[in-house]
């Protein structure tokens, strides 16, 4: 039976492996992601933002005023929702330095050439559970996670069948003892699945991706080392949690399914393991938040290796220290059939030109590639050499009703935190979309 279910298993990553060979380099099928489903994907973002310095942010009015929700969705090629949480998080953060960068590109560069790496890195990336909302990020990042109370009752009950079957052999009458034993951890058993519902789901996604990060390991090249090595220190502060990871986790199919479902009301492991596992976790929470951070970028990585096959007019940034942006071929990523246009920006820039003839997505496919520039080291143009630099704008501003705030507050508030930034050093790229539009034209020249 076992035999036949590691064929079956084998059988079926086979083609699982066929199928992604296949998709590899082609568009992302599927539907756009709606409004909860991104916002539980950015929730990695907000949490791991927390300690970043305010500079390194795009913040949420530019990531709005360029549609970088859909740019994120059209570079979206991971294979794990651990994959697209992380390649969100890189795309909001512009402030990574260049050996990062580098390290990114390597990566990248390494998965476009080499098949077998990549073939060995999805398979293992396919151990991350799929399902969305599953709640592990407040879980790895919050210091004060829910623990079980009362965890020796746990313990004890799960302890007392071994105590009876054991001493059933010397005994008989031991064995009566299970009956009784069998019915309390059972209430036992549901009720405390009800009450843990949500994190025995986040602890099982974290489990998936622990047990991705061991598969990840085994196979290391010059390319990936730097993760590798550093995941593998990490997983090493984690050894005595894998047993538990697994055995929480574990799901057979069939008759063995049912078997190990008994087993585990039995001898109550699930909440037995919980509670190992959420103890280890709080003693390690820095390795579990870098594993998280390691594998997703690995994922990341692959996924914009896939998006360079696809799409064959992308490039890598070049950085230097004049303070401007030359880019030649430039376009917009979400626009189908583009026009190419070259653009020198050495000082302040003013586009004018008639309606509808592309102005406005011209400034944002600058505005976006300078933002890939620096995340994801990848530039819809054949040349794009730049300064780095924090990337603001103020171009869909919309009125407050909620918060009593009209649109031209609103824009002048928006105006306001570009001249913050600007004041407060460092190299700032703004972009303005029709300034003051609400306003009468004397005052909107004068404010200008």
């Amino acid at each position: 039976m076992l035999k036949w279910l590691q064929r079956s298993d084998c059988m079926f990553e086979r083609f699982r492996s066929i199928k992604a060979m296949a998709r590899w380099g082609a568009k992302p099928a599927g539907r756009q992601l709606d409004e909860d489903i991104l916002t539980d994907i950015a929730r990695y973002w907000r949490k791991y933002s927390e300690t970043l310095p305010e500079d390194r942010k795009v913040d949420d009015i530019t990531w709005t005023d360029l549609d970088m929700d859909r740019v994120f969705q059209s570079m979206n090629h991971a294979v794990s929702i651990t994959g697209s949480e992380v390649l969100y998080a890189m795309l909001r953060d512009t402030g990574c330095s260049n050996d990062e960068l580098a390290v990114r590109e390597a990566m990248i560069t390494c998965f476009q050439a080499d098949e077998a790496a990549r073939s060995q890195v999805q398979s293992a990336l396919r151990l991350i559970r799929s399902a969305h909302f599953h709640g592990a990020v407040e879980y790895i990042f919050s210091p004060e996670k829910r623990i079980p109370a009362h965890q020796w009752l746990y313990y004890i009950l799960g302890l007392l069948p071994f105590l009876c079957i054991m001493l059933g052999f010397f005994n008989v009458t031991f064995f009566a003892g299970l009956i009784p034993l069998m019915i309390v951890n059972i209430v036992v058993y549901y009720c405390s699945t009800l009450t843990w519902r949500a994190e025995s789901c986040a602890v099982k996604h974290i489990a998936s991706v622990l047990n991705c990060a061991h598969k990840l390991v085994k196979p290391e090249r010059s390319a990936t080392s730097a993760h590798i090595q550093s995941i593998r220190s990490c997983l090493t502060r984690l050894h005595g949690v894998r047993f538990w990871c697994a055995l929480f986790a574990m799901e057979l199919p069939g008759e063995l399914g049912i078997l190990t479902e008994y087993l585990r009301i039995l001898f109550l492991v699930n909440m037995v393991s919980l509670c190992r596992i959420i103890g280890n976790l709080r003693r390690n929470e820095q390795a579990v938040q870098e594993i998280y951070r390691l594998v997703g970028e690995m994922d990341a990585c692959l996924g914009i290796a896939s998006k360079r096959a696809e799409c064959k007019a992308l490039t890598s940034p070049v950085f230097t220290e004049d303070r401007s942006i030359h880019a030649k071929d430039l376009v917009h990523p979400l626009v189908s059939n583009p026009v190419a246009n070259d653009c020198r920006l050495e000082r302040n820039v003013l586009v004018t030109g008639s309606n509808a003839s592309g102005k406005s997505t011209f400034i944002k496919a600058i505005a976006i590639n300078a933002i890939l520039a620096q995340t994801i080291h990848t530039c819809f143009s054949s040349e794009f050499t730049m300064c780095r630099g924090r990337i603001m704008s103020s171009m869909a501003v919309r009125d407050d009703i909620c918060r009593g705030e009209s649109y031209f507050v609103a824009e002048i508030r928006s105006l306001k935190r570009i001249l913050d930034a600007v004041g407060s050093g460092g190299m700032v790229f703004c972009f303005i979309d029709e300034i003051l539009r609400g306003t009468n034209t004397v005052e909107r020249i004068a404010a200008s």
